[in-house]
């Protein structure tokens, strides 16, 4: 079995578009539209990796992002973002951020540097 991955997306379309990838590709998905559920559900399932949204309905990805790495130091995670400028990346990366991709992006892109992420 392939790693749990924490998905936190707040689009619908999306997150069940990459939901529905990530599972095909073997992957278990525990999905969350918010930060407090990506929180709550981080705390649950102890997830192998996240994949994080900066925008979210309450907060954003960053604030997640700190959550994981004081719960979970070891914890990879990446960043999915329409919100790609340089402050956004070099902010991802100081927290940790093992990848930054802007969206649009190629799903096959987001397979390929996930992979990488996981064998690390």
């Amino acid at each position: 079995m392939k790693p749990t991955i924490l998905l936190v997306e707040d689009d619908e379309a999306l997150g069940d578009t990459l939901r529905e990838r990530l599972e095909k590709e073997k992957y278990k998905v525990i999905w969350a539209k918010t930060s407090a559920d990506a929180k709550s559900l981080f705390l649950a399932h102890k997830p192998d990796l996240a994949i994080l949204d900066l925008r979210l309905p309450d907060g954003n990805g960053f604030s997640v992002a700190e959550f994981i790495k004081e719960k979970q130091s070891m914890t990879p995670f990446l960043f999915l973002t329409a919100q790609a400028g340089a402050q956004e990346r070099l902010k991802g990366f100081e927290l940790g951020a093992h990848e930054f991709i802007p969206k649009p992006f190629h799903l096959k892109e987001l397979m390929i540097r996930l992979e990488l992420v996981i064998n690390r």
